[in-house]
């Protein structure tokens, strides 16, 4: 014996009610994760900037330390002492020339290695 058509017909009415309960559910999500994923942009996009604006003060404030301190260090120079030095370097290197490239070819004559010694 069948069920009554009515009872059947019921049956079918709340599975297409829950049916259109759950597409409903399943749109409001969709329009929830979509929301999200546009809040997310925008945090992503405000930590970007916001970490490149520390970055640049960061940069800014390590680039002016080393500026004070080369300022200072070359205040405190004695520049007879530099002068003296750069020209005893020019001196030696007129003096003694030497040619670096030569020296992995063939070594200078008066150059002993250990194993002359």
């Amino acid at each position: 014996m069948s069920p009554p058509p009515k009872d059947k017909l019921n049956r079918e009415r709340l599975k297409l009610e829950q049916y259109k309960t759950d597409m409903q559910n399943m749109k409001d999500l969709a329009e929830i994760n979509s929301a999200l994923e546009s809040i997310a942009k925008v945090n992503n996009e405000f930590d970007i900037g916001s970490a490149r604006s520390s970055f640049e003060a960061a940069k800014n404030a390590v680039q002016g330390r080393n500026f004070r301190s080369n300022a200072l260090a070359e205040m405190s120079e004695n520049p007879t002492e530099k002068l003296a030095a750069d020209l005893e370097q020019i001196t030696m290197t007129m003096k003694y020339p030497v040619d670096c490239r030569c020296w992995m070819v063939v070594p200078p004559k008066n150059w002993q290695s250990k194993a002359n010694l």
